[in-house]
């Protein structure tokens, strides 16, 4: 099971979407939820979440190490 969910920089949940059962995709699960974001938000993501970038807001994420190298 799992959610998509965000939280501000006090760690304050501010945003669950539903619970799905079935393998899924974070980051297609992030698009089809569409968690709403204020104008010109700034957001730290994990890798899984690269290419995620929701209108209006920057998203940060950490780049993959590419399979067998640094």
């Amino acid at each position: 099971m799992k959610n998509t969910m965000v939280a501000d920089s006090k760690r304050r949940i501010v945003y669950l979407g539903a619970t799905v059962e079935e393998k899924q995709n974070d980051k297609r699960l992030a698009e089809e939820d569409a968690p709403p974001f204020p104008a010109q938000s700034r957001v730290g993501a994990d890798s899984v979440y690269q290419g995620y970038h929701p209108p209006g807001v920057v998203v940060t994420t950490p780049l993959k190490k590419p399979r067998g190298g640094n």
